[in-house]
């Protein structure tokens, strides 16, 4: 196991309340880049813990930035299909580390975050929160006469992609990782 990911389960899971996007949210913010809601998070460790020991066999170097260090995370959009003119504005800001985890590839220092994708779904409000929408709540809140609505919410997918972040724009950017593709990855 890496070192930036040995024990860091707990660190993770000590959290404030998950707003409506479901995400994690920890008090400790020196933890390395991974977006993941608690129903991934051991995937998401998994995941990183695959990439940082791949990158470490290379030869490439996987550690936290300095405090203060001049890297700064850009901010992320993690929804797989952004809708056209629909602008990624979330509030309040989802939760990211206060350093980042750097790859040092050579002369070439490069970002790394894993993160969790969300997708668009039909979310319906039912009495303090918003759950899935399916044809049976839907006819369950009816027979009760409940007032309730329906809205399009982003939620965690439960696919990853791992992303750089470079100044250098030849890095090309990772690709959505599913289920499958973390037995591939892990082997």
């Amino acid at each position: 196991m890496h070192p930036l990911v040995r024990g860091r389960k707990a660190d993770f899971l000590n959290t404030r309340p998950t707003k409506d996007d479901g995400f994690l949210r920890p008090f400790k913010r020196a933890l390395p880049d991974i977006q993941a809601s608690s129903d991934t998070l051991d995937r998401a460790l998994l995941l990183a813990n695959a990439l940082y020991t791949a990158f470490e066999d290379a030869g490439h170097r996987v550690t936290l930035s300095g405090l203060n260090s001049a890297a700064r995370r850009l901010r992320i959009d993690p929804r797989e299909a952004p809708m056209k003119g629909d602008r990624y504005d979330p509030y309040p800001q989802p939760w990211r580390p206060d350093r980042l985890t750097l790859v040092e590839a050579g002369a070439v220092t490069i970002g790394l975050i894993v993160l969790e994708m969300t997708e668009r779904v039909k979310m319906r409000h039912v009495k303090d929160g918003y759950v899935r929408d399916s044809p049976e709540l839907a006819a369950r809140v009816e027979r009760s006469r409940a007032y309730s609505w329906t809205t399009l919410k982003d939620v965690p997918s439960g696919r990853f992609e791992p992303r750089r972040v470079c100044r250098r724009p030849q890095l090309l950017r990772g690709r959505v990782y599913d289920e499958q593709d973390d037995e591939q990855v892990l082997a």
